[in-house]
């Protein structure tokens, strides 16, 4: 097991309740490794030291903090039109770079680029449509 997870496993003990695995893989790594009981006895004597403490802060802290921070982070303007602008230029520029694929692809199988091709229609006439299916009714 490398440090990292030993340190997560041990910090975790900590703040919740292990599992029995965890617990008993705990327990071996302590005796294991004498880096990481050492950091366990500091952190029990920061625990023990800190356990009796408590702070205080005066009325309005958090918004003395809060004012200061927003003093110190530089506030950017966002025009919405702008970038609304440039995005509807990015979207436009695809669309027409897919419509002259699309017309590259029809000369490509069809040989030619006349209104039937490219809106796909047959030019085969409504009578020549009539004839065709009742020749193929015919045919059964």
């Amino acid at each position: 097991m490398d440090n990292e997870r030993k340190y997560d496993l041990l910090y975790a003990s900590f703040d919740r309740k292990l599992t029995a695995g965890e617990r008993t893989l705990l327990k071996e790594l302590l005796i294991a490794d004498p880096d990481l009981r050492n950091e366990k006895q500091e952190i029990e004597e920061i625990r023990n030291r800190m356990k009796g403490t408590s702070f205080h802060f005066k009325k309005g802290f958090a918004e003395r903090v809060l004012a200061k921070v927003k003093d110190a982070v530089p506030v950017i303007e966002v025009d919405f039109s702008s970038q609304l602008i440039a995005l509807f230029k990015k979207l436009a520029l695809t669309g027409v770079a897919a419509i002259i694929i699309l017309l590259i692809a029809i000369y490509l199988t069809a040989g030619s680029l006349n209104k039937e091709t490219v809106v796909g229609v047959d030019t085969s006439s409504d009578d020549n449509l009539v004839s065709y299916l009742l020749y193929e009714d015919m045919a059964e």
